[in-house]
């Protein structure tokens, strides 16, 4: 469900389906027991928890960013006494997930929760796997805002494997317990493109490390090509305790030279080739119906070699998922 504010401004409409740019959008409400809605993807629940499992009637999800830029949400529950925590808002794009315009009602929400009323909701806070969440949890929101980095003078360790989410701004520094700051964003060489925001999301460790899924709104032709997050160990590198704050991520963004032929690009690339098939068998007819004289004379045929095309295809939602991410390892320094 989404509540819009002059809506008429910020709708695409297709026959088939209507988009909303996501940047416009004030307002996100995730039902329990409903699911989404989607055309290039299947659709699924509009609520998936991470590590507890609760799920609330409704949670509510409000923007707070400014006009035109990436949205940021602040998302409560329809309950009292529970935070919703370390979420992120997936939605399908009209051409590929970093388009801002958005098929409506396609919206999900990633989540996790903490309780501040034990007693409430005993039967969740009495499970060992939620009990040791909480532990990491009450230490990790002393200093993250849903992966936002909170300056906090008072630092101390947290591991980084625990960290479920981290996000990197433009023109934000890292902490440091050394006096060492750097950009939490830094281009590598080659880097044809600076988003605004990068996004990573912890999919498990490779043994001693997380391994990251690095996402940023990226228009076409852009592709994310590489990225890694170094982050500072609190006793040096290779510590798996790190200095909160203190990670960066390295990343490359390239362009993409061959675009995909979308379905109404061939559409209109026929009619093109129709049109021009019949004004040539008309020049030809009406060639045929003058009175042209012909000489004599040596033939000469013209070959021009070209190199061949490479044919273009529809871009698949694979296709989308692998220019539009990157997986990052760890280090520490």
């Amino acid at each position: 469900m989404f509540v819009l504010v002059l809506s008429m401004a910020y709708e695409y409409t297709t026959k088939e389906a209507k988009y909303v740019d996501i940047r416009k959008v004030r307002e996100l409400k995730f039902h329990k027991d409903r699911n989404t809605n989607g055309r290039a993807q299947a659709a699924g629940p509009q609520m998936r928890v991470q590590k507890v499992d609760y799920q609330p009637d409704v949670i509510t999800c409000k923007s707070e960013s400014v006009f035109g830029r990436s949205p940021r949400w602040q998302c409560k529950a329809s309950e009292a006494g529970v935070d919703i925590t370390e979420y992120t808002i997936e939605c399908e794009g009209r051409d590929g997930d970093s388009d801002n315009f958005v098929l409506e009602g396609s919206c999900s929400i990633l989540y996790d929760a903490v309780f501040s009323d034990n007693q409430k909701y005993q039967k969740y806070t009495e499970s060992p796997k939620y009990q040791k969440y909480d532990s990491y949890f009450s230490n990790y929101r002393n200093f993250f805002d849903n992966g936002v980095y909170r300056r906090n003078k008072n630092l101390s360790p947290i591991n980084v494997n625990d960290i479920s989410v981290l996000v990197f701004e433009k023109d934000e520094k890292t902490e440091s317990k050394k006096g060492e700051f750097y950009p939490q964003m830094m281009a590598k060489s080659g880097n044809q493109f600076e988003p605004d925001q990068i996004v990573c999301r912890n999919l498990g460790s490779d043994g001693q490390m997380p391994v990251w899924k690095c996402r940023a709104h990226l228009d076409y032709p852009l592709q994310f090509k590489e990225a890694h997050v170094s982050c500072e160990g609190w006793s040096g590198p290779g510590d798996n305790m790190i200095v909160p704050g203190s990670c960066l991520v390295e990343y490359l963004v390239e362009k993409v030279y061959t675009k995909p032929m979308g379905a109404s690009s061939i559409f209109w690339f026929i009619v093109t080739m129709i049109i021009i098939l019949i004004i040539i068998n008309k020049c030809k007819k009406w060639c045929n119906c003058q009175d042209i004289k012909t000489y004599p004379g040596p033939v000469v045929h013209h070959v021009h070699h070209y190199p061949e095309k490479p044919k273009q295809k529809k871009e698949d939602s694979d296709d989308k998922e692998k220019r539009q991410t990157a997986i990052a390892k760890t280090s520490t320094r």
